[in-house]
């Protein structure tokens, strides 16, 4: 993820010819000139070659500034020394996505189980994670956020999906139609909002196209 025109991090899954992959965090303050190699968060299983996975520890990067950073996925971890020590949040879920907008950081807790899904956005204050008292709804798929305006997509249980607007921080939301029905399906930020609030979705023709 890019902070600004020098800062920025990026996730990398470090998977040697034998043994186990290595999930880390390189950053970077000089606009990707050099990369400032980060020590291991977690070792995983090397059965897969490498390849992604959203079971993973680590799917995901958020930069709330140049030094304070989210890294989550099956589990979630902060630094606020841009990498140089991390700490793993105690008991928290998984997570899909995180999104931070006015100081808030907000997390799409991630729904494994579709038919009992209890998915939410919850905000992370001080490593502790609490539900929004107003859900727009269903399974979360994505969150973004910019100023007071925040948007998810949601699906039911039969992944049939539709964007949740709000323009009050998640006070209140309205549906919108999607573009088509597979969007956000991917690894990665899947759907981004631009610093003049323009919003991308990453949408398909089909499950698998």
């Amino acid at each position: 993820q890019l902070f600004n025109a020098s800062d920025g991090a990026i996730v990398v899954k470090d998977c040697p010819a034998r043994g186990s992959c290595a999930f880390r965090v390189d950053v970077t303050s000089d606009g990707g000139t050099s990369w400032r190699r980060g020590r291991d968060l977690v070792v995983a299983g090397s059965v897969d070659g490498g390849s992604p996975s959203e079971d993973e520890p680590v799917t995901g990067l958020t930069m709330v500034s140049a030094t304070d950073m989210y890294a989550y996925g099956a589990s979630v971890w902060h630094t606020s020394n841009a990498g140089v020590t991390w700490t793993q949040l105690p008991a928290a879920p998984a997570v899909d996505m995180i999104a931070v907008s006015n100081g808030e950081v907000w997390a799409a807790v991630a729904c494994g189980d579709l038919s009992g899904c209890a998915s939410s956005i919850d905000t992370i204050s001080a490593g502790h994670f609490t539900p929004l008292p107003h859900q727009p709804g269903d399974l979360i798929g994505s969150i973004t956020r910019h100023g007071r305006d925040a948007y998810a997509v949601v699906r039911d249980a039969g992944g049939v999906g539709e964007l949740a607007v709000s323009h009050d921080d998640g006070t209140t939301w309205q549906t919108r139609a999607l573009p088509q029905q597979y969007c956000t399906y991917s690894l990665g930020p899947p759907m981004t909002i631009t610093t003049n609030g323009d919003l991308f979705l990453i949408c398909a023709n089909g499950a698998s196209a």
